[in-house]
């Protein structure tokens, strides 16, 4: 069957007890979950049954076989006959009273596997309550924070959204959307960012550990915004927050925000379509990108005192006049591929003051731990493999303590610089081989970005000489 013109594709994903197969498109200003349920009573050969046996990420915990049968389908096969149960389906749900809710599932199945058999049914998902639960959840943070006026900021329902497509890869939540209806122009988007629905089937197992950092991390990110002292070159509080109803009746809880949308996309994407086309960007542009970098990780260490840790490319979006933003401030993961050595998790540092009355910085004197293994990092988050930053965060130790502001701000320098070297040779790094970032070799010669990747921290410039630097190179190419 063909596609709808009105639908859009989007996921497939299997459940953490490996009994479901679940799907998400959207279109027609809604979006929809299905969902295709293992039955080991019924037939091999139903629909349902052959998509789960079928689909190659699906490990069951609890015992039901999943074995492949004779009526199995190949991973191609079975998205095939997947999104054209979908498809068939597709427009009678969209009449279903309840089909807005956030917490409805459509489920669908055929008794023989044909698509004359389908038959299908929306329900409220059993863990539903338990998604509400984990949101008024205080523990975890809460957005806005508990000392704001009831009144300070713009509510909205999740159901008023029309969404659109995801806008990162990877298990996150950062979606295109618009506000039905209200004052806002039919072209005005924004990016919603929190724990949607869809996110917490993603995300969720037996004891929500990976789901519970995921609401962690937003909410760190939220409130670090709204604390955040302004900049033209960071990204913005959020211009609303967005709520769902109690599944019991009782009032709404924050489920994500409203944050402002930038069409023109992100650095990264911007380097590879420019490479895709054979082109190199003018050097006034990357010159004045290489300042709003630096001036971004500047505002962010001496004006916020406070940190980024997922410094890179595709972090720094485009506003409509051509100024990078610096987004995404959950402080949950860093960069592999820009992450200065010296805060892999592996290091100690000790800072000495420089002597009185000499004009130099402290020196830094960094040692391999060697004690018993320590932890500051959420464990077994999916996401999360067994390298060592995946254990010791040590932006989140570093913080901590004030003394420790220098090598903090060295070790973001290190990932403005990488950063830079990505913008100024528009490379794309293959990180496939590469088991340590301090592997990825720099090739461009110039000698000031060579300088904010010294392995040696005491010999990099501070974040204000970067600055420094790129004003006079950004006014020397006339942007």
């Amino acid at each position: 069957m063909a596609k709808p013109a009105n639908f859009q594709p989007e996921w497939i994903w299997g459940d953490g007890e490996g009994t479901t197969v679940f799907a998400q498109g959207f279109g027609a200003g809604q979006t929809v979950i299905f969902s295709f349920h293992l039955t080991p009573s019924e037939p091999p050969s139903t629909l349902a049954n052959r998509i789960c046996t079928g689909f190659p990420e699906l490990k069951p915990t609890n015992g039901t076989p999943t074995e492949e049968t004779s009526t199995s389908l190949d991973d191609g096969s079975m998205r095939k006959a997947l999104w054209e149960a979908v498809y068939t389906v597709w427009p009678k749900c969209l009449k279903h009273p309840d089909i807005s809710d956030p917490g409805t599932v459509v489920g669908i199945d055929s008794s023989d596997g044909s698509v004359e058999a389908i038959h299908w049914g929306a329900y409220r998902h059993p863990l539903y309550s338990r998604y509400f639960d984990l949101l008024a959840d205080k523990t975890l943070g809460q957005t806005p924070p508990a000392t704001a006026a009831v009144d300070a900021y713009r509510m909205i329902d999740f159901s008023d959204l029309e969404r659109f497509e995801n806008l990162e890869d990877g298990t996150g939540c950062a979606t295109r959307v618009r506000i039905r209806g209200g004052d806002e122009p039919t072209d005005a988007f924004f990016v919603f960012k929190g724990i949607d629905f869809r996110t917490y089937l993603f995300l969720t197992e037996d004891d929500d550990r990976t789901v519970r950092y995921a609401t962690q991390c937003w909410h760190n990110g939220d409130n670090l915004l709204l604390r955040m002292p302004p900049h033209p070159n960071i990204l913005p509080p959020p211009v609303a927050f967005v709520t769902i109803s109690s599944p019991a009746g009782g009032g709404p809880v924050v489920c994500g925000s409203l944050q402002q949308y930038h069409p023109r996309g992100d650095v990264a994407n911007f380097i590879a379509k420019s490479n895709e086309a054979g082109t190199r960007l003018p050097l006034s542009l990357k010159a004045r990108w290489c300042a709003d970098m630096a001036a971004a990780v500047a505002h962010t260490h001496r004006v916020a005192h406070t940190y980024h840790m997922d410094i890179k490319p595709s972090n720094f979006v485009i506003d409509d006049d051509d100024n990078l933003v610096l987004c995404d401030w959950e402080q949950c993961d860093v960069a592999f591929s820009t992450l200065a050595s010296e805060a892999d998790g592996t290091w100690d540092v000790a800072v000495t003051p420089a002597p009185r009355g000499l004009a130099t910085r402290p020196l830094l004197t960094y040692t391999k731990y060697a004690g018993p293994p320590r932890r500051n990092m959420e464990e077994d988050v999916v996401g999360f493999g067994d390298k060592s930053w995946h254990a010791w965060n040590a932006f989140r130790a570093w913080s901590e303590d004030s003394s420790l502001a220098l090598p903090l701000e060295l070790a973001e320098v290190f990932s403005l610089g990488r950063s830079m070297w990505m913008l100024l040779c528009q490379v794309k790094v293959d990180l496939d081989d590469v088991e340590h970032p301090g592997d990825i070799q720099t090739t461009w010669e110039t000698s000031f970005v060579d300088r904010c990747l010294v392995p040696d921290p005491n010999y990099r410039p501070d974040v204000l000489e970067v600055v420094d630097f790129w004003k006079r190179e950004r006014a020397i190419n006339h942007s």
